[in-house]
């Protein structure tokens, strides 16, 4: 039975060597190479059932233990790289949304930031792109009221779409000498335009709201906006049934 200070999820020696099929000395051993690990509860010591339980469980595959370690060491590697994709793919998609500060000079940083990078020329650095495209994801009708509020301006979108087409444009120069983006660059580029395009809807939406829909046809154009508007009636519109025509047979 295992310790009750040391809890139900460990096993003392005498449990591990029978759900093992091993002697004490082949259990040592198996600490000495760092295959389980092992607790001290005073002198006695106790394993940790799950991995004595998954080990158990490859034994009886009759796989060898090195096999085993070397297959769990490649199922971790993958299980890693898929979850950087997974990662990278709700990045792209703007599923990672952090809330910006609300506070005055928060807001008045970032409208200043926006300010001089459209100023800056030359190649943009990609960390410097995926980070200004997680800002764009990051912000909504919200902070653009609040932005307005704490500026006193009427257009708070306005800079960062400004910021947004600078950025895309030095992207596509940087991209040019090699005459291919890197995986990594082009990953930044695509982030980009998904945040650009996250951005003009937020905006769109925002200015319709508080100055009517003919200002954000005209803020952010006529494709766009139609393009939204045909979304919305597509989803609000019932579904009609289609009639199957009936050809006409040819007469004889």
């Amino acid at each position: 039975m295992a310790a009750q200070n040391i809890g139900s999820s460990w096993v003392s020696v005498e449990e591990a060597t029978a759900m093992l099929n091993l002697s004490e000395n082949g259990l040592r051993g198996w600490v000495r190479k760092g295959i389980v690990q092992v607790r001290y509860e005073g002198r006695k010591p106790y394993f940790p059932l799950e991995e004595i339980s998954a080990l158990a469980a490859l034994r009886g595959t009759r796989t060898d233990v090195a096999t085993g370690i070397l297959l769990a060491q490649q199922a971790l590697a993958t299980t890693r790289r898929l979850a950087d994709e997974v990662r990278e793919l709700r990045t792209l998609a703007g599923l990672t949304r952090r809330p910006l500060d609300m506070t005055i000079e928060a807001a008045c940083e970032l409208s200043s930031q926006a300010e001089a990078a459209i100023q800056e020329d030359g190649p943009i650095p990609e960390r410097e792109l995926r980070a200004w495209a997680d800002r764009f994801l990051d912000l909504d009708e919200a902070y653009l009221g609040w932005i307005a509020q704490v500026l006193h301006c009427n257009e708070p979108w306005k800079v960062f779409l400004d910021l947004g087409a600078r950025l895309s444009a030095r992207a596509e120069v940087s991209m040019r000498p090699r005459g291919g983006a890197e995986e990594g660059r082009l990953h930044a580029w695509v982030h980009l335009a998904l945040a650009r395009d996250h951005l003009r809807r937020v905006a769109y939406f925002y200015c319709r709201q508080k100055y009517g829909i003919r200002v954000a046809h005209r803020m952010v154009g006529d494709d766009l906006a139609e393009r939204l508007l045909r979304l919305a009636a597509h989803t609000t519109k019932p579904a009609r049934r289609k009639r199957a025509r009936r050809r006409s047979r040819p007469q004889p």
